[in-house]
């Protein structure tokens, strides 16, 4: 569905593009828990989606359109999905193992760089700043 209105809006297609909205609205109010989590809970399946989520809504932002605000009620949007994971990460920034999900995963700091610039939450810039400081980038294990 992302990539669907990404090539959207590179070709100037608009039913793409409205088709691809539409999905991603009806992905937060219908799929996305009310956690703030994707559904199983599960930080590698978390951050896949948010990821391509992220690619449509910058795509849409430069083209005037701004999903990373759009809710379909409070807690059921983009914002919610960078701010959940927080509440789980451990204090070295890894990410705990629910259900199936990976032993060693840390919080995605480029997502986290670009939650900060689209938000200016200072919780996403410390996610950052912290991460690289420590040198968490390098062990990615999602």
């Amino acid at each position: 569905m992302s990539a669907i209105g990404v090539i959207g809006y590179a070709i100037g297609d608009k039913d793409l593009i409205e088709y691809a909205i539409n999905r991603f609205k009806e992905q937060r109010t219908q799929e996305l828990g009310d956690d703030g989590l994707w559904p199983e809970s599960v930080h590698g399946y978390h951050f896949y989606p948010l990821t391509a989520f992220t690619y449509l809504a910058e795509a849409a932002y430069h083209n005037g359109v701004d999903l990373y605000n759009w809710e379909a009620r409070s807690g059921k949007g983009l914002r919610v999905m960078f701010s959940a994971p927080i509440q789980y990460m451990y204090p070295n920034m890894q990410l705990p193992a629910i259900n199936d999900g990976w032993y060693r995963s840390f919080m995605p700091l480029d997502l986290y760089e670009l939650a900060y610039a689209r938000y200016g939450d200072s919780a996403f810039g410390w996610i950052s700043m912290e991460g690289y400081r420590r040198g968490v980038a390098s062990r990615q294990g999602m």
